[in-house]
């Protein structure tokens, strides 16, 4: 910040020249590579680990080309940041539901993760048994606008899930959205 004595000449220098050296996350990325220097192992019993969707899934776990293993080492980074972190495992729902696996993959219908930071995991409750009985989480929400657009806010996505359903509410600056079921 600029002090009110200070030239602005003087401050835009001053701000040109200030860097700052992130140890923090040379830090975090150092417990990583010792937790992550063996890369996790899991063994299913016979059929299990033959399932093509379980395959698929340790491939791309989260959609977008990362195996499950690098999923999980960015959970980890998250969890030596913040002390913990969540993953969300889900199977899309179509609108038509599929009659056959046949069917199931040729929709791409499979499970993904998403790893969640403790800062976008908004509240929850537990059951008398400690089983997840909700959880609402905090989303960006996407980008409409094209590339040589002006940019405006696409505001913020919240998920609620249930046991039995998931709710998707869109919050813009100044605005409430309204609850819609997605799921």
């Amino acid at each position: 910040n600029r002090h009110e004595r200070e030239h602005q000449k003087d401050f835009n220098s001053r701000k040109a020249r200030a860097y700052y050296l992130n140890f923090a996350a040379a830090v975090v990325d150092l417990y990583v590579a010792y937790l992550s220097k063996v890369p996790p192992t899991t063994e299913l019993p016979g059929d299990v680990a033959k399932d093509k969707d379980l395959l698929a899934f340790r491939q791309d776990a989260d959609r977008r080309g990362r195996r499950l293993e690098w999923v999980l080492e960015d959970a980890g980074k998250w969890a030596i940041t913040y002390g913990w972190s969540g993953i969300l495992v889900d199977v899309p729902r179509p609108e038509i539901e599929p009659t056959n696996d046949a069917e199931r993959q040729a929709m791409g219908l499979r499970p993904y993760a998403v790893v969640y930071t403790p800062e976008n995991i908004t509240n929850w409750t537990l059951d008398e048994s400690g089983k997840l009985r909700w959880v609402r989480l905090r989303e960006a929400a996407p980008d409409p606008t094209g590339p040589f657009d002006a940019r405006k806010d696409a505001g913020t996505l919240y998920r609620t899930w249930t046991r039995d359903s998931c709710y998707l509410d869109r919050v813009s600056a100044g605005e409430n959205g309204v609850a819609k079921e997605v799921r």
